[in-house]
């Protein structure tokens, strides 16, 4: 599925090495062969279809292989942001569910997982309260105004049902 989509005509021009944006990165482990991820630019993906309205959708989109075959899905969500005041639980919405329901749905071809989809994680990578680590992080929202994340419904994709997960800024990928 990787060569797929490293192949696809129009998917292969929003490749990107990186899923990286204003110093807030999710790192995929130097243990990961390039030939067993890909990176795609979902923002640059939506920009390129020229619609007058561009829709929300998360920043990247990483595809993982793993050893066995069978591959981890990871939405990304990237904000450098020094306050919560711009986190908005309707837009964050709406960027899952375009690249869940519009982008994956449109390219249900491309990513047919045939039961080969190991995991599914939504990430937002953010740190507006500027925390040190992710210990006790659940009980930490409860207090902020991402206590939101707790509280609003998941999201289903391939079987799978997740909420979104917050990550402090830079996570790395790991193998599977």
């Amino acid at each position: 599925m990787i060569n797929k989509i490293k192949q696809h005509f129009f998917l292969q021009q929003f490749i990107d090495t990186e899923c990286c944006e204003n110093d807030v990165e999710a790192t995929i482990s130097k243990n990961i062969s390039t030939e067993d991820y890909v990176i795609l630019d979902m923002d640059a993906y939506y920009k390129a279809l020229k619609n007058k309205k561009i829709p929300p959708s998360v920043d990247c989109l990483i595809l993982i292989r793993c050893s066995d075959g069978k591959y981890k899905l990871f939405l990304v969500e990237l904000k450098d942001l020094e306050t919560d005041k711009y986190l908005k639980k309707s837009n964050l919405i709406g960027k899952y569910n375009t690249t869940i329901n519009d982008f994956l749905e449109t390219y249900s071809s491309t990513f047919s997982f045939n039961g080969n989809l190991k995991d599914f994680k939504l990430l937002l990578v953010t740190n507006p309260y500027n925390w040190s680590d992710n210990c006790k992080m659940n009980e930490r929202l409860k207090s902020t105004k991402l206590n939101f994340l707790n509280t609003m419904p998941p999201f289903r994709y391939n079987g799978f049902i997740k909420k979104i997960e917050l990550e402090l800024p830079n996570p790395i990928i790991q193998n599977c």
